[in-house]
C-alpha cells in the first residue's frame, strides 16, 4: 500500500515517538504547563525507585514501599514494614503517560508507603529556591477511599519544619479540604481548620445558594490548587483555594509571622525528610489511598488564569484496537475522533 505524504509523516512521527519512549535514560514525559517560579514538578509518567523532577532542579523523590526500602537512615529508621505498594499506573491518568498510585497497608501496626522528597536537603543545598513569602501547590487527585489507618485524613502533600507542618494539604474524612501554612516559629499564617475547613461548593454555601456541602468524590479525577502570598492584600496576606479551576475559598493571614517555615531535615524517627507524599512525616498517619498526577510547587502565588491552565483536561486521540496502520489510514482520510479524558 502506498501512503500519501500526509499519512507517511504521521506514521513516521508515531514510530519516532515509540522509539523515543524506549530511549535509555529518558526520565520525564510531560513538560510543565507553567514555569515562572517553579520549584518542583512531578508528572509521574514513568518511574520505579525514583520519581523524577521535571522542573530542571533535580529534586527527585524516593519511592518507599514493601519492595523498595530505600531509607537513608537519617531518621533512625533502617527499614519500613508494610504490605502496601506504590505503582506507576498507566490505566488512568490526566496528562502525559501515567500517574502514581498509593495502595496503603490496612494491617494494624504496619508502616505507610510514601515518597520522600528530601525537603531538608533542598533547603540546605538550594535555599534560593524555597518558598519564603509566597507558595503555590497544585495536583490532580483521584481518591479510591478515605484514609482508614491510623487516622482518617488523606495527605496530598505534607512537610515538616522547625515550626512543623509546612504545609498540611489534606482531604479530611468528611470530604473537606484542609490547608495550613506555618511560619518559622510554628505560628499559623493561614489555616482552614478554624473555619471548619473547605467544602468543594464553598462559595455557594457562603452565598446561601446551597445548604449541604459537597464532599470530595471518590474514583474521579479532580484538580485542587492553593496559592498563598504573605505580602498580598496590602500586607495582610492572602490565600486562595481552587477546585477544578474555580475559586472556592479565600482567606487573609491569620498569624503574625512573616516567613514561611523552611523544610528542614527530618527529626529522629520521622518517615521522610522535610517534604513528602502519601502520609504525614511524624506518625505515618493520614495515608493517601488513590492516585496523584501533575504535582506542582511554586515559590510564588499563581494567578487565577494559571490555575485554570493547570486544571485544564487535555484532549487526546481516541484509541483504536487496530494499531498504527489504522491511525495512518485515518490520516489519509483526514478524519480523527477525539474524546475528553476522564
Amino acid at each position: 500500500m502506498k501512503l500519501n505524504p500526509r499519512a507517511a509523516l504521521v506514521l513516521a512521527a508515531l514510530l519516532a515517538t515509540i522509539g523515543s519512549s524506549a530511549a535509555i535514560g529518558r526520565q520525564v514525559d510531560a513538560q510543565p504547563l507553567v514555569f515562572g517560579g517553579l520549584t518542583l514538578y512531578y508528572d509521574f509518567d514513568q518511574f520505579s525507585d525514583t520519581v523524577f523532577d521535571g522542573s530542571g532542579h533535580g529534586f527527585n523523590g524516593r519511592v518507599q514501599d514493601a519492595t523498595r526500602n530505600l531509607l537513608d537512615g537519617d531518621t533512625g529508621r533502617t527499614e519500613i514494614v508494610t504490605t502496601g505498594t506504590i505503582s506507576n499506573d498507566h490505566s488512568t491518568f490526566v496528562r502525559g503517560g501515567g500517574a502514581i498510585r498509593f495502595t496503603q497497608s490496612i494491617v494494624a501496626g504496619e508502616d505507610p508507603v510514601f515518597v520522600d522528597m528530601d525537603g531538608g536537603k533542598i533547603a540546605a543545598n538550594h535555599p534560593e529556591l524555597l518558598p519564603t513569602t509566597a507558595v503555590s501547590f497544585a495536583a490532580w487527585v483521584n481518591l479510591t477511599g478515605y484514609s482508614s489507618a491510623p487516622s482518617v485524613d488523606t495527605t496530598i502533600i505534607t512537610g515538616s519544619s522547625a515550626g512543623h507542618g509546612v504545609p498540611h494539604f489534606q482531604i479530611q474524612n468528611d470530604g473537606k479540604i484542609r490547608f495550613t501554612i506555618r511560619d518559622e516559629n510554628g505560628v499559623d499564617l493561614v489555616n482552614t481548620l478554624p473555619t471548619g475547613n473547605v467544602w468543594l461548593n464553598q462559595p455557594e454555601i457562603n452565598s446561601g445558594a446551597a445548604n449541604i456541602g459537597i464532599p470530595w468524590p471518590l474514583h474521579q479525577w479532580h484538580h485542587v490548587a492553593v496559592t498563598y502570598d504573605r505580602n498580598a492584600n496590602a500586607g495582610a496576606g492572602l490565600m486562595n483555594m481552587y477546585y477544578d479551576g474555580r475559586k472556592i475559598f479565600s482567606s487573609a493571614n491569620t498569624g503574625a509571622g512573616t516567613t514561611i517555615g523552611p523544610w528542614q531535615l527530618h527529626g529522629f524517627y520521622d518517615f521522610y525528610d522535610g517534604l513528602g507524599l502519601g502520609c504525614v512525616y511524624d506518625s505515618g498517619g493520614r495515608r493517601t489511598q488513590g492516585l496523584l498526577d501533575e504535582l506542582y510547587i511554586f515559590d510564588r502565588a499563581l494567578s487565577a488564569g494559571e490555575v485554570i491552565e493547570l486544571a485544564h483536561r487535555p484532549w487526546v486521540p481516541e484509541p483504536t484496537s487496530c494499531g498504527l496502520s489504522l491511525v495512518a489510514l485515518g490520516a489519509m482520510g483526514g478524519s480523527r475522533r477525539y474524546r475528553r479524558r476522564s
